[in-house]
């Protein structure tokens, strides 16, 4: 027995076949965002984290936000930067409080922020209370010439919702997107 498929869609079709580029190691240690953000983490693993992202000259850190007075302190003389989680890691604080948290990350030297979404407004397809969110926090990080990511926290959302959470982070100025903080089950797919 023989099965017959159905004509493929235009997603189906395989691109043409490109060559991927060779990186380098410290072409790609300027991807990474090195987290130390887990709860259970204590100052000895910041220390230490702190110190591996030095050793391979990682694009940034991400510690904990009230760790950043100290992780400014560990990353003195290095290219490494600082990036501030701001309402993580489920981003259900109200604009104003990420707004204020963001103003208080950059007066510490952040120069990146990232910030998670509110995954229950944007599920309750409240668009413009989830512009306005990104918004405060993108007007605060331009005064200070800083990045925001925006984490819509994927594994929680549907296509349509990631498309929606995309488009309204585009429209309030975020820098870019990133997929999950990591702490929810299922993260990234």
């Amino acid at each position: 027995m023989s099965a017959v498929r159905a004509p493929q869609s235009e997603m189906e079709i395989p691109a043409q076949r490109q060559e991927i580029p060779v990186l380098s190691v410290d072409e790609l240690a300027q991807m990474i965002d090195h987290s130390i953000l887990l709860p259970q983490q204590t100052e000895k693993d910041l220390e230490e984290g702190v110190a591996l992202a030095r050793r391979y000259r990682v694009k940034c850190v991400v510690p904990k936000i009230f760790q950043l007075p100290r992780t400014r302190e560990l990353l003195k003389g290095s290219d490494v930067r600082l990036c501030a989680p701001i309402a993580f890691p489920q981003g259900l604080n109200p604009p104003e409080v990420k707004r204020a948290e963001a103003e208080w990350a950059l007066q510490q030297g952040a120069v990146e922020l990232d910030m998670v979404i509110n995954i229950s407004a944007l599920k309750s397809r409240l668009y413009d209370f989830v512009e306005r969110d990104i918004a405060g926090v993108v007007e605060a990080a331009n005064r200070h010439g800083a990045l925001v990511k925006v984490i819509l926290e994927t594994c929680l959302l549907t296509d349509e919702e990631k498309v929606a959470a995309c488009r309204i982070a585009e429209r309030a100025g975020a820098t870019f997107v990133k997929t999950a903080t990591a702490v929810q089950p299922g993260g990234a797919t």
